[in-house]
């Protein structure tokens, strides 16, 4: 910016005059670039499209275990997928996880780790490709790349929330990849979960949603002595641990020590139950 002052000769303006006309300056350019810039007001904002009288869906539950007891206890629940993390104790009973799944009438299908890394790698490729031929229903996927890890297998695939699909356009993109069930972002409300889901969506209703999965494990870092390997002296501790913040919240931490990863849970729980009917 180049400014020309026209002025006589040998005058004097104080620092104080000066600092007022570099602000007086200042804010009238503000103001121009603003008033350039201004985005103009809709006449008419136009609401969402969310028709009351649509078909209200025979509601299913699908349920995540992680563990052999969640499994037993659900099982008999009438539940109609049950999501089963690929931890050990599942690579050793998985034909009979199989078969008391279809036994009760229910789709097994199974659940990829949230983090896929190099060692996931040497721990789960060999047996998910033994998965592909099992009588397994499906695979629940958490990232693009496992999507296109099993797209090929002729089993079910869900893709999790963690995919944060928003929109129509999302949910229309993974039916077109071949998506059996695409679960919509926990961040969308009533009235918009209405305006976009059709029958292959679902929805979280309860669980304690992961606010970061992290290689970085605050046990082992701070309590079980782990510097520059994977694994620290509390591997497989069943103890709970937490973090605490600085109002006393406690956010607890759910460990995969197979994997050397940590989820840092939310301190409450996700409930929407009560809105069941809607």
């Amino acid at each position: 910016v180049n400014i020309d002052v026209i002025a006589d000769d040998d005058v004097y303006v104080g620092v104080s005059a000066l600092n007022d006309l570099r602000r007086r300056a200042t804010e009238s350019l503000e103001e121009a670039i603003i008033k350039r810039s201004k985005r103009k007001i809709l006449k008419e904002i136009t609401e969402i499209n969310v028709d009351e009288n649509k078909s209200v869906y025979n509601k299913k539950l699908n349920v995540l275990v992680s563990t052999d007891e969640q499994f037993d206890a659900v099982i008999k629940k009438g539940v109609n997928i049950v999501y089963v993390e690929i931890g050990q104790w599942f690579r050793d009973s998985v034909e009979y996880c199989i078969k008391k799944c279809h036994d009760n009438d229910i789709k097994i299908y199974a659940a990829l780790p949230r983090i896929y890394r190099g060692y996931s790698k040497k721990l789960f490729d060999e047996f998910i490709d033994d998965l592909k031929k099992t009588r397994i229903d499906g695979f629940l996927v958490r990232s693009s790349g496992e999507f296109d890890r099993v797209k090929d297998s002729e089993k079910e695939i869900a893709i999790d929330y963690s995919f944060n699909v928003f929109n129509s356009q999302a949910i229309e993109f993974w039916e077109n990849r071949g998506a059996n069930i695409v679960t919509l972002s926990t961040e969308l409300n009533l009235k918009e979960i209405k305006s976009i889901a059709n029958i292959k969506c679902e929805t979280l209703l309860y669980g304690y949603i992961p606010l970061m999965v992290t290689h970085q494990c605050p046990i082992g870092s701070f309590d079980g002595g782990k510097v520059d390997k994977m694994f620290c002296k509390n591997k497989f501790n069943s103890e709970g641990y937490y973090l605490k913040d600085r109002k006393d919240v406690k956010f607890p931490l759910f460990t995969d020590c197979e994997q050397c990863v940590c989820n840092i849970l939310n301190s409450k729980p996700l409930f929407t139950l009560k809105f069941f009917d809607e």
